[in-house]
């Protein structure tokens, strides 16, 4: 139960002294995360340009890795155009593939947005193996 003060007013469960939660107990990363997936969804459909790697992009890659963690996602390499590198699923056991593309790409693919229109080049896994959102 939520209320106006003590340990939820500081973003606290006050049962658990967990971090903030949704009233559905989801943690607040995974609702934003999604929020953002959402809102590439609009801007995609409203001609913005690079609508899945706008502002906060960074934020939501970390929380995406995390989420690839949870979910079980086979252990990938990925190498981001832009020069960086990230590993989805369990980072501490051998790739099983490897993934290049950009942010935009990678989210489309791992979010299922018309994930034919990402450039990307995955060896290894197939993309549904990737996919993080049902």
């Amino acid at each position: 139960m939520w209320t106006r003060g003590g340990a939820a007013a500081r973003g606290r469960d006050r049962r658990t002294g967990e971090g903030l939660r949704t009233r559905r107990r989801r943690p607040v990363h995974r609702v934003a995360l999604g929020e953002w997936v959402h809102g590439g969804d609009i801007r995609e459909a409203l001609g913005e340009p690079d609508a899945y790697s706008s502002a906060d992009a960074d934020d939501a890659l970390t929380i995406l890795v995390q989420r690839s963690v949870a979910r079980e996602v086979p252990p990938t390499d990925v190498h981001l155009a832009d020069g960086r590198s990230l590993r989805l699923g369990d980072p501490d056991t051998g790739a099983e593939g490897t993934l290049r593309t950009d942010v935009a790409g990678l989210f489309r693919i791992t979010a299922n947005r018309r994930p034919e229109l990402a450039e990307a080049e995955l060896t290894g896994l197939v993309p549904s193996e990737l996919r993080m959102f049902f």
